[in-house]
């Protein structure tokens, strides 16, 4: 995966595609009422933890 390679460790990485998820499948099912707003990239820095 991508973003293990980017630095984050296995939680991290599906914390953050399980969210991606969770936010696709509720626009979907929420089609009429739903708005979103894309940014063109996902930002990923790094620091010391």
């Amino acid at each position: 995966m991508i973003f293990l390679e980017k630095g984050l460790n296995e939680e991290e990485a599906e914390m953050f595609v399980d969210g991606q998820t969770k936010i696709s499948e509720d626009v979907m099912h929420n089609k009429d009422n739903a708005c979103i707003i894309q940014v063109p990239c996902t930002i990923i820095s790094y620091g010391t933890k």
